[in-house]
């Protein structure tokens, strides 16, 4: 990828992660401090835990549009606060960072739901372009539910206005056969 490949990308980023709420679950402190550093360059808020029991509880008092964690932590790991998410809501969108990838992981990951891998140590510029396009699906879905919601009311509205026409409508008619 060309530095310009990379600017643009980056700012791609910066435009539709604005507003995006990010858990990033990571048990080594450099490397959690060294991501989130990263992280907030495209994220304004992101929270931080150290493992999946960490993580989960963090989860259940707050919604997140993204979850980044590492697959090995002590107490739990990557793979089981994944279950324990999806379980909660199968819409969630979860990249797990790992040094190893053992394809009997990489499949059960696939099978959770998993929607990206980042591979330790990281290169950041593979890790803008994976943000960038998973980002994109997280927007393009909130949009979507906050039309759906303009579609919702309007259709409410105009079903009521119907009620009251139909109303005026019968009373209406219901003069006319009196006279």
């Amino acid at each position: 990828m060309t530095e310009n490949n990379i600017k643009i990308n980056s700012s791609r980023l910066k435009d539709i992660s604005f507003g995006m709420r990010v858990l990033l679950v990571e048990d080594d402190p450099i490397i959690q401090q060294q991501l989130k550093v990263f992280l907030l360059r495209f994220f304004a808020h992101i929270d931080t835990a150290n493992n999946g029991v960490e993580a989960l509880k963090l989860y259940e008092k707050d919604k997140y549009d993204l979850i980044i964690t590492d697959l090995s932590m002590p107490q739990m790991g990557g793979i089981e606060l994944s279950i324990h998410v999806k379980e909660m809501d199968t819409d969630q969108y979860i990249i797990v960072v790992s040094a190893h990838f053992e394809s009997d992981k990489l499949i059960d990951l696939l099978n959770i739901g998993v929607g990206g891998f980042i591979i330790k140590p990281v290169d950041f510029t593979l890790v803008i372009k994976q943000l960038t396009k998973i980002c994109q699906v997280i927007s393009n879905r909130n949009e979507l539910k906050y039309l759906n919601k303009i579609l919702e009311n309007k259709n409410k509205e105009l079903q009521e206005s119907n009620i009251q026409y139909q109303s005026a409508l019968n009373e209406s008619m219901n003069l006319k056969k009196q006279l």
